[in-house]
């Protein structure tokens, strides 16, 4: 009897064990959300052709998966921003908002083992007037 509660023990540990590691959770550690969201932020106004930055205006979704390192995956409503690209630089707090459609935007940013280096493995773009969708 004992001998069978032990395995039951062990096994439901494991199964326990086993969820956790390489499934999704919430994004909790704010400092970790601020710097992705600093990253991605910088990555997105480089990668856009507008001559305004733009910036996050709300978090719709912060998550993170166990992989070799850690990988990320942040959902955000963007906004473009008075602030032009021709400023080095600039506060992006400090920048009031343009009147023009958010756009929804997902990255998912993977973390190499030890944190010394990060890369954005996927990037969609869900534009907010017609729900097309632009991956890269």
């Amino acid at each position: 009897m004992h001998v069978l509660l032990v395995f039951a023990f062990i096994f439901s540990a494991h199964f326990v064990a086993m969820s956790a590691v390489g499934g999704w959770s919430d994004l909790t550690d704010e400092s970790k959300k601020s710097e992705l969201l600093a990253y991605v932020t910088n990555d997105f106004n480089m990668r856009s052709n507008s001559l305004y930055h733009s910036k996050a205006i709300r978090v719709l979704e912060a998550r993170k998966q166990v992989v070799a390192g850690f990988k990320y995956r942040l959902k955000l409503e963007m906004a473009a921003t008075e602030c032009k690209k021709n400023v080095a630089h600039p506060n992006l707090e400090s920048c009031e908002l343009l009147n023009q459609p958010t756009q929804t935007v997902t990255f998912e940013v993977w973390e190499k083992p030890g944190g010394q280096s990060r890369e954005i493995t996927k990037f969609e773009v869900h534009l907010s007037s017609d729900n097309q969708t632009q991956s890269n």
